[in-house]
């Protein structure tokens, strides 16, 4: 056994926590010993501590990034309520909401990321992109497969181009 004290567990906000790649997300940092809060429009599973904030509001970005177990922490003052954020949260369904819409949720939501993370002092962002800014799956018109770095990018809905962008 060691005397040495244990480092402090790694605060992940995961937002977009509750959608397929969420849940998945959430469990597997879990798992590796990372303590998570998801921040996403629906509460997600029992014990799992959230927030519930629309991404596309800068002010509840802001909160949502800046608070955590009630505790406020405010750009230059002590640490930051989060040693990274996991972005994922978007409107994915194309036709599931105007293209405008969905297009300025996603675009807006990422840039409140980002712009909050900044203010906030949070310097590990990772954010999600799609299989959508290659081209619409199973497609009969793909350039050529397999899919390399090369790969034009074909974005054919406003879900596919919030994503190139």
């Amino acid at each position: 056994m060691s005397n040495q004290p244990q480092a402090p567990r790694r605060r992940v906000a995961v937002t977009g926590g509750t959608g397929k790649l969420g849940k998945v997300c959430v469990q597997d940092l879990q798992a590796h010993g990372y303590d998570v809060f998801v921040i996403d429009t629906v509460a997600p599973a029992k014990g799992i501590p959230h927030i519930i904030a629309d991404l596309a509001d800068f002010g509840q970005t802001l909160d949502a990034l800046s608070s955590v177990g009630g505790s406020d922490v405010h750009a230059g003052v002590g640490p930051q309520a989060f040693d990274a954020i996991v972005h994922l949260a978007a409107f994915p369904t194309p036709r599931q909401y105007p293209d405008a819409h969905l297009f300025q949720n996603n675009i807006m939501g990422t840039f409140n990321i980002f712009e909050a993370a900044r203010r906030l002092g949070i310097h590990h962002v990772i954010w999600a992109s799609s299989e959508t800014t290659l081209g619409e799956p199973f497609e009969n018109d793909a350039p050529y497969a397999p899919v390399d770095e090369d790969y034009p990018l074909r974005a054919k809905s406003a879900y596919a181009l919030a994503k190139v962008l």
